[in-house]
């Protein structure tokens, strides 16, 4: 049985394409995360906390106040939002994602024809 350079290509576009699925399943994921963490920030205000500084090392920190929010909006540009305005950019950003996720998909059918 010989593979044809149609199936080849077809073979490599679908592997591409179940790598970015991946990859944003994953972006998802965290920003699940995120999206919980600022539904319960109001616990922690005032409160001695953990926080990673990376490679899992640990330094105390005291939140002071959660009225606002720092949010990275991209180009490394960083702004202050309310924890309600952050987690409705949380949530706008995971819709994006399902939508692009979905449209992945679609490609992945319409190879399979």
């Amino acid at each position: 049985m010989e593979i044809s350079e149609r199936d080849l290509e077809i073979a490599v576009a679908l592997k591409e394409i179940e790598n970015r699925q991946k990859e944003l399943l994953i972006l998802a994921i965290e920003l699940e995360k995120t999206r919980r963490a600022i539904e319960r920030i109001k616990e922690v205000e005032g409160k001695d906390i953990l926080v990673n500084i990376g490679s899992n090392c640990m330094v105390r920190a005291r939140i002071e106040s959660v009225e606002k929010i720092l949010v990275p909006v991209g180009a490394g540009i960083v702004l202050e939002k309310t924890p309600e305005e952050a987690k409705k950019l949380i949530e706008e950003r995971l819709k994006d994602i399902e939508s692009a996720v979905n449209e992945l998909e679609r490609r992945k059918q319409e190879l399979w024809k």
